[in-house]
């Protein structure tokens, strides 16, 4: 049987998106691309109408971005959706937030030394991912390890 989702990628200016969205669908995986300024900030109504918004006209599965955003994840947590985030900036101000701890969240670091600085605090939501070459069978073989 294979593993399908409906995932919802939030993007903002970042480098991978055509890359990630093609391996995503590659991977069989139904993808819809978002773009919203307004989840880079802590707190913003208009993200939270948009985010309401944007899962009122479908149901997904998840929700991606390259990085990790609180107010993603307050929203997510709020709707009960997964939280798929891969962090490729370091240090990321980000993840000292204390919306890590969302149990909607999967977060993964490419730096182990950050991953590890965050498993030693007993943060369940993070996980290692290194840099790789996208390809939609690796990125689906990691997403259903942590579903």
């Amino acid at each position: 049987m294979e593993f399908v989702m409906k995932i919802l990628f939030l993007e903002w200016k970042s480098y991978c998106v055509p890359d990630m969205a093609e391996a995503f669908t590659e991977a069989g995986h139904d993808v819809t691309l978002a773009t919203c300024a307004e989840m880079t900030d802590r707190y913003n109504t208009e993200f939270d109408n948009f985010f309401e918004k944007k899962l009122s006209e479908s149901s997904y599965d998840a929700v991606f971005t390259f990085n990790y955003f609180p107010i993603v994840s307050k929203n997510c947590d709020k709707a009960q959706i997964l939280y798929i985030s891969w962090v490729y900036d370091n240090p990321l101000i980000a993840l000292f937030s204390c919306t890590v701890i969302n149990p909607c969240n999967r977060i993964f670091l490419f730096d182990y030394h950050s991953y590890e600085y965050f498993h030693n605090q007993g943060i369940s939501t993070i996980f290692y991912l290194p840099y790789v070459q996208i390809r939609s069978g690796y990125v689906n073989q990691r997403i259903q390890t942590f579903h």
